[in-house]
């Protein structure tokens, strides 16, 4: 039997995959390789391919979320807590950006901030699909619009539904979302089924799953830990196969309706192995104090780095021919400069606003222990 942490339990390891999640995207977004040459093609070709890391922060937050969800389900007061501590976490930080990038907007050559409220209202994705334009620095907000957008009604869904109801309404959801994108393609609306909620649901709903079946449960048996590290290599098997085989382009039916759904699946199975059926190099790894640390400050890097690397970008290209001198001035100054705003921010910044969501727990003030620990120990934590 394998022993199941107990609900509210901080797991460092999870930090550890933010960890991942976040340097995929930092790859994929500093690293701009010249333009010519064929170490460079390939160098594309390969590092394109970090806006996995957004799938595994999606499957990441449906577990986390569900867990909260369900495990408070009972308290008093359950609408009003989750929604002030979500808007404890995201919004400080995410205003905090979008006020400083539209305060020195006139020095940048992006433009002035218009229009504001896709940003403001946290629906950049839908305007990426229909009004087809973005305000570069803040380009990346797309995926923290579907969060918003799925943390909205969500907490609604898991509060009326018992948990066989909202299993079978999961399974749903995750047979659907294919059928949707590829429906959004086949209407000339290819960017949909990146950006909508409703063509990103599944990968949610495979994190909202896991906690789902692990609700309740204090271990699972070894033939059951043993077919989750199956399928997971199977997953990310076919994910490597897929990529090899170049099935990545993400305008074709093939690349919606399978390459997306097995990448999502392997996603949401790297957190249900590291939760209920850990692989000891893999675990111990993920625990190691840089990843946790790493993982602990994700949202602010996540947020910080895309402006961030949009104006290193700019002032690079002014200054420096198109060059490997180039792409390394730009990829070193642009995580560099993230890792330090980041981190400032989460000591200056986040962590003491994170402090607040203690007045909204249960009466015993340990609703959300794991939340809480996060803010209470320290940054290097193991």
């Amino acid at each position: 039997m394998h022993s199941l942490p107990a609900g509210g339990t901080y797991l460092p390891q999870l930090d550890g995959i933010r960890a991942v999640a976040v340097t995929l995207v930092l790859i994929l977004h500093c690293t701009i390789v010249p333009e010519n040459g064929v170490v460079a093609w390939i160098a594309r070709n390969v590092l394109s391919n970090g806006w996995i890391g957004v799938d595994l922060f999606f499957a990441l937050s449906g577990y986390l979320i569900t867990s909260i969800l369900l495990r408070t389900k009972q308290h008093p007061h359950y609408f009003r807590n989750f929604y002030a501590r979500r808007i404890l976490r995201i919004f400080p930080l995410y205003y905090a950006v979008i006020g400083v990038l539209a305060g020195i907007a006139i020095w940048l050559p992006f433009g002035p901030l218009r229009p504001a409220w896709p940003y403001l209202t946290y629906t950049s994705n839908l305007w990426l699909v229909f009004g087809r334009w973005e305000w570069k620095p803040l380009g990346h907000t797309w995926s923290v619009a579907i969060e918003e957008q799925f943390y909205l009604f969500f907490p609604l869904i898991v509060y009326r539904l018992n948990k066989a109801r909202l299993r079978t309404l999961l399974w749903i959801v995750i047979a659907i979302s294919p059928f949707v994108r590829v429906a959004m393609n086949a209407l000339a609306f290819p960017s949909a089924a990146a950006f909508t909620t409703f063509c990103r649901l599944d990968v949610l709903a495979m994190g909202a799953l896991i906690a789902v079946e692990l609700d309740g449960h204090t271990a699972i048996g070894e033939r059951a830990a043993r077919r989750i590290r199956l399928a997971f290599a199977v997953s990310l098997t076919a994910t490597a196969f897929l990529w090899v085989t170049q099935h990545f382009d993400a305008t074709t039916v093939f690349f919606n309706a399978v390459t997306l759904t097995i990448i999502e699946a392997t996603s949401a199975l790297f957190i249900f192995l590291s939760v209920a059926a850990p692989v000891a190099p893999l675990d111990r790894l993920l625990r190691r104090r840089l990843p946790v640390a790493i993982g602990r400050i994700s949202y602010g890097i996540y947020l910080i780095h895309y402006p961030v690397v949009t104006i290193v970008e700019w002032q690079a290209r002014l200054r420096m021919a198109d060059t490997w001198t180039r792409t390394a001035v730009i990829a070193s100054v642009s995580i560099g400069t993230t890792m330090i705003l980041a981190t400032l921010s989460w000591v200056c910044f986040e962590r003491p606003i994170l402090g607040l969501k203690k007045r909204f727990s249960d009466r015993s003030g340990k609703s959300q222990p794991a939340e809480l620990a996060m803010v209470e120990l320290p940054p290097v934590a193991a």
